[in-house]
């Protein structure tokens, strides 16, 4: 209770409010577009379209590891002591950078850094947008992954 009466405090006064992954975490919407949502029922998302739903799920995926990773490294550094040992550590960036992985490769063809398909002009500069704002964020997380947390780990 303290701590949401916090985060309300603080988007009072105008602070950024942050809910950790541990506190629970909403569930994903279904990758279907509007037009196929009704107030009797969702329709199934065509085949031949890709849903704009797809990008913000992935997105929403890498900024889910992405949070793990923040929180480990804020831990480790107010008390590297109390943290995982070295390999806990070790192991789990091993796993996080494989869930990582995963995530891109199921990417859908639109989405993927290497799609070469037709210009559809708007629907594919937001498609563009997507792709672009998932790579950079993932390869933000992979940087992250391998660069401040393996120099933490060997401190341990």
């Amino acid at each position: 209770m303290i701590s949401r009466l916090t985060y309300r405090t603080n988007a009072l006064n105008g602070h950024q409010v942050n809910f950790p992954d541990f506190e629970g975490t909403p569930p994903l919407p279904l990758e279907v577009d509007d037009e196929y949502i009704t107030a009797e029922s969702i329709l199934s998302q065509p085949k031949s379209r890709q849903s704009f739903m797809s990008g913000f799920i992935a997105i929403s995926r890498v900024f889910q590891i992405l949070s793990q990773a923040i929180m480990r490294q804020r831990t480790l550094q107010m008390n590297h002591k109390a943290g995982p040992d070295r390999n806990t550590l070790l192991e789990w960036i091993g796993e996080t950078t494989e869930e990582l992985r995963e995530i891109m490769e199921k990417l859908p063809p639109l989405l993927r850094h290497d799609y070469g398909g037709a210009d559809d002009g708007e629907v594919h500069s937001i498609y563009a947008t997507q792709q672009a704002n998932i790579h950079i964020t993932a390869l933000c997380l992979e940087l992250y992954l391998v660069g401040p947390s393996r120099r933490r780990v060997g401190r341990c």
